[in-house]
């Protein structure tokens, strides 16, 4: 997703420069079937972690906003503040609840606020300085709160329901 520089790309250039550019044609449907396989997956855990009304969540690297939709619509969660770099997705399909914030949470200064879910996925797979922005990440949840990250790499697990993309994830890993 957009929300971070892909460090282990063509040099020098971060994700969403290089390739999977926002403003290439299709963009939005190509983020949005990458997540459609694993959003049901995403949401058994978050609901399995106790996530429903009253909470207020992070979304980081949100894409084309399908988990903090559906945190809203299916968790009844009381808000999502949805950070991207490239807000574009996000702010073509607004809801009730939903906040938007266009950020690099590489930056120093990121620091939205507490939440009691901070949400990452498909997002550090694409740095190199995982424990800075693991320990970043954690200290933004609130006392009581959840940390949930997970990358591409899940979709090679024996739960992941056969699809032509996860059978070409496995075959990748």
């Amino acid at each position: 997703m957009n929300a971070t520089p892909r460090e282990n790309g063509p040099a020098g250039s971060r994700y969403g420069e290089a390739v999977f550019r926002p403003e290439q044609e299709g963009e939005g449907e190509r983020i949005d079937f990458g997540a459609l396989t694993y959003d049901d997956i995403t949401m058994a855990r978050l609901r399995a972690l106790g996530v429903g009304p009253g909470w207020h969540c992070l979304d980081v690297g949100a894409g084309t906003g399908t988990v903090s939709r559906r945190l809203l619509d299916e968790a009844g969660v009381a808000s999502v503040l949805a950070v991207d770099r490239d807000v574009r997705f996000l702010s073509a399909r607004p809801v009730p609840g939903l906040d938007m914030l266009e950020a690099d949470i590489t930056a120093a200064d990121f620091a939205p606020g507490r939440f009691q879910l901070v949400h990452a996925r498909f997002v550090l797979m694409h740095l190199s300085e995982h424990d800075r922005l693991i320990t970043a990440l954690a200290e933004l949840v609130a006392p009581g709160g959840v940390l949930v990250l997970s990358d591409a790499v899940d979709l090679t697990s024996d739960r992941t329901p056969d699809t032509p993309y996860t059978t070409m994830m496995r075959a990748m890993w």
